[in-house]
């Protein structure tokens, strides 16, 4: 999940999957934990728990990252650092690609009438971080709403109003403020959906 949550920091970049990747050396930052963990998956994928475990008694026994990971993996340096990259690209890119596809099957299903297998959809997206938080918010609000769960689909659409379900609401900010409304008209609470659509 930091993998994820590192990627959509930077999900807004022309390479947010570059921006994460900047090398395994040198100054270390907060984002370079999520590079750290895909280089030991790659260990892992190549050659399974014996080179996790070699990498780990290597750094026991305090070597630097750099020679445990080469001890652990036997490859030159600079081969290992772009297999590494490779690996984590192929790694962050199916994930995007994953949450992409399953995005758009879930607003196939909206555009479609189809508001119960939306909601499925949504919701299973929401449960783990995205970069694309406030769209899916969005949406799981809107298939709640023409679902008749008014409260449900409401303090969804506060949130996304508020900015608590992320950034990136864009277009949609002014659409969650009316349907916000219309979640008060719908349930029969006049007065405050009045109040709303006057904001």
């Amino acid at each position: 999940e930091k993998v994820i949550l590192n990627l959509a920091l930077h999900w807004h970049e022309a390479d947010p999957a570059g921006r994460l990747l900047d090398g395994l050396e040198g100054r270390h930052r907060v984002t370079d934990y999520a590079e750290d963990y895909l280089a030991i998956a790659y260990l892992e994928a190549r050659g399974g728990a014996p080179w996790v475990r070699r990498f780990v008694k290597g750094m026991v026994e305090g070597r630097s990252y750099r020679e445990a990971l080469q001890a652990a993996s036997g490859e030159e340096w600079t081969a290992f650092q772009v297999a590494a990259r490779r690996h984590a690209e192929t790694v962050l890119r199916r994930y995007v690609e994953a949450s992409q596809s399953l995005y758009r099957e879930g607003y196939e299903c909206y555009a479609a009438g189809r508001y119960e297998e939306a909601l499925k959809i949504f919701e299973a997206l929401a449960s783990r971080p995205s970069p694309m938080a406030s769209p899916i918010r969005y949406y799981q609000a809107r298939s709640l709403q023409h679902l008749g769960r008014w409260k449900e689909a409401e303090d969804l659409f506060e949130a996304l109003q508020s900015g608590q379900s992320g950034p990136s609401l864009g277009g949609l900010l002014d659409e969650a403020a009316f349907y916000w409304a219309e979640c008060a008209k719908s349930a029969g609470l006049m007065e405050e959906a009045a109040a709303r659509f006057a904001r």
